[in-house]
Parts: C-alpha cells; sequence; structure tokens
C-alpha cells in the first residue's frame, strides 16, 4: 500500500481546520472534551477536520498537515476506534441527536 503526498491544503477550503487527536498521552490534555468540541461548533464558518491518529509512526510517504491544536483526551494510551467514537458522541449530544 502507498500514500500519495498530495498538497491537501491546495484542494480545501481556505478556513478548514484540522485538529489532530492523539492515541498516547501526548499533546494538550483536554479533560471536558465535551465543551471543547462546543467551540469549534459554535463558529459555523469554520470547517473541522478531526485528525485521529492510528499509532502508524513510520508510514512511507506521511500527508503533512498544519493542525490548528493536537490534543489528547486521556492520560491513558486508546485505540483509534475509541477516539473516534468520542468525537462522534460529543457531536451527537451537542447536536441534540441522543
Amino acid at each position: 500500500m502507498q500514500v500519495n503526498n498530495y498538497p491537501i491544503h491546495g484542494l480545501i477550503h481556505p478556513s478548514f481546520k484540522y485538529c489532530k487527536i492523539n492515541n498516547e498521552p501526548k499533546g494538550n490534555l483536554v479533560e471536558k472534551f465535551d465543551e471543547y468540541t462546543a467551540d469549534f461548533a459554535k463558529n459555523s464558518a469554520d470547517l473541522t477536520a478531526w485528525v485521529v491518529d492510528l499509532g502508524v509512526s513510520n508510514a512511507m510517504n506521511p500527508i503533512k498537515l498544519k493542525y490548528t491544536d493536537e490534543i489528547c483526551i486521556s492520560n491513558y494510551e486508546m485505540s483509534p476506534l475509541a477516539l473516534s467514537s468520542r468525537i462522534c458522541f460529543s457531536y451527537e449530544e451537542l447536536w441534540n441527536i441522543l
């Protein structure tokens, strides 16, 4: 499998924000994740992409992104599935889907 290093920042809207969420306890620790996501959702003019760390450290051609923030939500290692589920749950609560 090969990952191509496309100039992704040239393909998307300039106000798009990337927020990396690490599966290990590195980056800014966000203890109140629901409040953190609410801050992103308040400004509907800004688009946000959550980049979930898969734990692969030696990719052949990693795509370079300019992160708005790099966070973790736990003092312990979490699986990418658990991180993705937590992001979805936070927005479901925020938008009163559940």
